[in-house]
């Protein structure tokens, strides 16, 4: 965001998070000369309005010499490898399947059949093995298939700026 231009909707993103990053943890960066804070940023007010989400917040100052951008990619290696995912092994074939889903991110959405016949043509054909791999793709941004969702269990969404434009329609749309 940048706070100089008052453009920030951060109430906009914190709602994305709840709604598509299933408890993903959220790591701000504020990069803050001089320790000056961004005056539309309260941190505290936005842990207490989004309670049910994991907020931790940083503080650089990148026009100091000394190079925190290190240490903020650092914190980030240190989560990533803490996710359940992490240290799992991948089914061979799932370089060939990710390959073949970018054929349908134009379709912006497709049905978990589908899926599971683009895992049986490329001999992933155990059921277990194709709902790990959902699960991966999911967790590693290649789709969302909101697996845990009766009503959404047989789409998987291949386009995600297509979800976020028609979430941020119903946002903001002051009727709904």
């Amino acid at each position: 965001m940048d706070d100089r231009k008052e453009n920030c909707d951060y109430d906009y993103w914190f709602n994305i998070i709840r709604v598509l990053g299933e408890g993903s943890p959220i790591l701000i960066f504020l990069n803050e000369i001089n320790k000056i804070g961004l005056p539309n940023f309260e941190y505290s007010t936005y842990c207490k309005r989004y309670s049910d989400l994991k907020i931790e917040k940083r503080e650089v100052d990148l026009s100091k010499p000394y190079n925190q951008i290190e240490e903020l990619f650092e914190k980030i290696k240190k989560d990533v490898t803490k996710l359940k995912e992490v240290g799992k092994p991948l089914p061979k074939q799932w370089i060939p399947i990710r390959n073949e889903l970018e054929k349908y991110v134009s379709m912006n959405h497709m049905s978990y059949e589908s899926f599971i016949k683009i895992c049986n043509n490329n001999q992933l054909k155990d059921p277990k093995d194709q709902e790990f791999l959902s699960k991966i793709f999911h967790n590693l941004g290649v789709f969302l298939h909101f697996s845990n969702d009766s009503n959404l269990f047989n789409t998987i969404f291949t386009n995600h700026k297509w979800v976020v434009d028609a979430l941020y329609t119903i946002i903001k749309d002051k009727k709904l």
